[in-house]
């Protein structure tokens, strides 16, 4: 962990340089062995290319089964937060705003909320 705060404009969606890599990784690894399905027909190809596929959409549905818990967590956070700062009867008012939206005020004081 860091010792920078968190703020609105730190507060992006990267990838991770380890798993970008694994993901260029798995990319690489996919276009050669339909390259070699293409060049040589056969089982062991064919169940190459699928095991290799089977390997990219795993790495991408990782991100984001990760991203949508931690928006999750965000939006019930918020939504905790907004009940206790602005009272429960502006409830429906505050159920409207977006992820975007919720995210951004996430890093506002209760006196700005």
């Amino acid at each position: 962990m860091t010792d920078t705060p968190q703020s609105y404009a730190n507060h992006r969606r990267r990838l991770p340089i380890p798993y970008a890599l694994a993901g260029l990784a798995i990319l690489a690894a996919t276009c050669i062995r339909g390259y070699e399905l293409f060049k040589a027909p056969g089982l062991s190809a064919s169940a190459s290319l699928l095991l290799c596929c089977g390997c990219l959409i795993a790495w991408f549905w990782i991100r984001v089964g990760t991203m949508t818990v931690q928006d999750r967590v965000i939006r019930s956070e918020m939504q905790a937060r907004l009940g206790r700062v602005l009272g429960e009867n502006r409830r429906q008012e505050f159920e409207r705003l977006t992820l975007r939206q919720l995210v951004g005020l996430r890093f506002a004081s209760d006196a700005e909320l």
